[in-house]
């Protein structure tokens, strides 16, 4: 069984799964199951197995615990749900868009309705800089992006998108004086544009839980944590977000500083001149996140699971083929 199969079995498999049950749904039988498992233990995948009331179940989910005494149970906390996407590079040849749709419906059909994006929805209009920028992009000019953006950007009934631009986003304004992230979300009654480069969110029933959305200018580092860590450490006190998202980097990163978690926030773009000219790591994926939250307004527990695509997954020739993904 290859890689591609294991992780399409790990994302049909959900936390708490009866191993009976999750047997049925990915339509193998038990003593199956078990070497699958132990399959995608030695890939690398956090899945284990736990009793309870005379059965097996599956545990596969990654858990950050904020609190060690903890007196709620997971029933008497608000489940705070949504997805996180970034650097979507619309407009470029080498943009994966079937891997973005991909990922929201998957993400739809397990409950996620709200998704934050990380900034450079679109791959910009670069005419002072980067020349040969003109010819890696199959649109080009703010009329042809804005019209493809509002258009292919994936509709769902009761999903809703919120952004923040990039630097590649910027362009536009750079060179003509237009936000184009403003304008997508004039042309999309469920996109929501929060601004240039960050921004805090509150979130939660009780809109009390702050996250942060953020897309820096800055260039890679050999260490991956650099960036993220020195970010959370600038960040004022008083914005305190209980997670941190940057995108910029198109990489997966998790971490741990001054109480925030700080996530790195993959990518849909399958490389460009620049990135292989200077050979920037570039992982492709989303990430889903729930949150658990007391009546106070703290987070108990944070689960977070990221959705990451290989080199198979890719298709270079996707742009000129792709279509929309509608769910009415």
């Amino acid at each position: 069984m290859g890689s591609s199969e294991l992780r399409d079995i790990f994302r049909k498999i959900s936390n708490n799964d009866k191993v009976s049950d999750a047997a049925v749904k990915i339509g193998v039988d038990e003593v199956s199951l078990y070497g699958i498992i132990e399959a995608l233990q030695l890939e690398g995948y956090n899945i284990s197995l736990y009793n309870k009331d005379d059965d097996v179940y599956i545990y596969k989910k990654i858990v950050y615990r904020k609190s060690k005494n903890i007196k709620e149970n997971l029933g008497d906390l608000e489940k705070i749900s949504y997805g996180v996407i970034g650097d979507t590079h619309l407009g470029h040849k080498r943009q994966q868009l079937q891997l973005l749709n991909k990922f929201i419906l998957e993400a739809y059909e397990r409950g996620y309705y709200n998704f934050y994006h990380t900034g450079d929805i679109t791959d910009g209009y670069y005419v002072s800089k980067r020349e040969e920028h003109q010819y890696e992009c199959f649109i080009r000019g703010y009329d042809e992006v804005l019209d493809y953006v509002i258009y292919m950007w994936p509709e769902l009934k009761g999903v809703n998108y919120s952004l923040i631009s990039g630097n590649h986003d910027f362009t536009f304004f750079r060179e003509i004086g237009a936000d184009i992230c403003k304008a997508i979300a004039r042309g999309r009654d469920d996109i929501h544009y929060l601004g240039m480069d960050k921004a805090t969110v509150y979130i939660g029933k009780n809109k009390n839980i702050p996250i942060k959305l953020m897309h820096p200018d800055k260039g890679a580092t050999d260490v991956t944590s650099t960036r993220i860590q020195k970010s959370i450490e600038k960040l004022d006190t008083k914005d305190n977000p209980k997670a941190v998202f940057q995108g910029h980097f198109h990489r997966y990163y998790r971490m741990l500083d001054r109480n925030m978690v700080g996530f790195m926030v993959p990518c849909f773009l399958s490389g460009s001149i620049f990135i292989d000219r200077c050979e920037l790591p570039n992982q492709i994926g989303g990430l889903l996140i729930d949150m658990y939250v007391s009546k106070e307004g703290e987070v108990q527990y944070l689960e977070y699971e990221p959705i990451l695509y290989g080199e198979k997954d890719i298709d270079l020739e996707s742009y000129k083929k792709v279509k929309k993904l509608v769910v009415k």
